[in-house]
């Protein structure tokens, strides 16, 4: 079973993922435990089979 295309739920939240800045996204994530914080690293978010945004953090803001 494959489907074509996103939903549209899948585009609305791609959409909306896309318009949010790195820079809220890391400050959201500074809140997790120490472990799983790391000086320079990305995030990267994957919504249904063809949106994939990567947000970047720490290093030279």
């Amino acid at each position: 079973h494959h489907k074509h295309g996103p939903t549209p739920e899948e585009e609305n939240c791609c959409r909306w993922a896309k318009e949010v800045d790195s820079q809220c996204v890391c400050e959201l994530l500074v809140r997790l435990p120490p472990f799983l914080v790391r000086p320079v690293h990305k995030y990267t978010l994957t919504i249904g089979e063809d949106c994939e945004i990567t947000y970047s953090c720490g290093g030279p803001i």
